[in-house]
């Protein structure tokens, strides 16, 4: 039993880590700076969102907060129906930032906790020791851990692959973009 306990939290220690770094949205790279959607890179600077196909960032889309667009610097004429689509990627973007922020937020407490849970795992070893606490004591505490992260890391999961789907749905609008404006190909 001691060898189960012994190799469970070095299992916990050696995978928190892994845990919190694993999860990760669709392309999505990083929230803070500049991250990947489709064929774009994309940044969120002071309500404004900044555009770069294809990495080149000399060729910079942006939509703000009032929804115009600028493309390559000029503000573009938007009829009716484009205002609502530059809209509706502003709106999509904001939300996709917030979201992916507390996914990266929840997935580091989630590796902190497994991390814990791996040091409890080996103070628990030295409670061994008393003549009140033994190794199926020991063993029931990290099940009900183990599963109470695991439970957590599933939530997290369904948050992440949601995301996914909505970075896919706004990919989709971007593609739009491209389709409404040429020269944004032409970039």
């Amino acid at each position: 039993m001691r060898t189960f306990v012994i190799s469970l939290a070095a299992f916990v220690m050696a995978f928190s880590p892994a845990l919190a770094a694993g999860n990760k949205c669709c392309d999505v790279s990083t929230w803070n700076d500049i991250c990947d959607i489709g064929d774009y890179d994309l940044d969120i600077e002071d309500e404004t969102i900044c555009l770069y196909p294809d990495g080149r960032h000399r060729d910079e889309i942006r939509i703000t907060a009032e929804h115009r667009l600028y493309i390559k610097g000029q503000e573009v004429d938007l009829d009716d129906e484009q205002r609502e689509l530059i809209k509706e990627i502003y709106i999509m973007a904001i939300d996709l930032e917030g979201r992916a922020k507390e996914i990266a937020l929840e997935g580091a407490g989630i590796g902190a906790a497994g991390a814990a849970m791996g040091i409890q795992a080996v103070a628990g070893i030295f409670k061994l020791a008393s003549v009140d606490y033994d190794s199926e004591d020991l063993e029931r505490e990290m099940e009900y851990n183990a599963e109470k992260l695991e439970a957590r890391a599933e939530e997290l999961e369904e948050l992440a692959d949601k995301l996914e789907d909505d970075v896919q749905a706004l990919e989709t609008r971007l593609d739009r973009l491209e389709g409404e404006f040429p020269e944004i190909g032409d970039l």
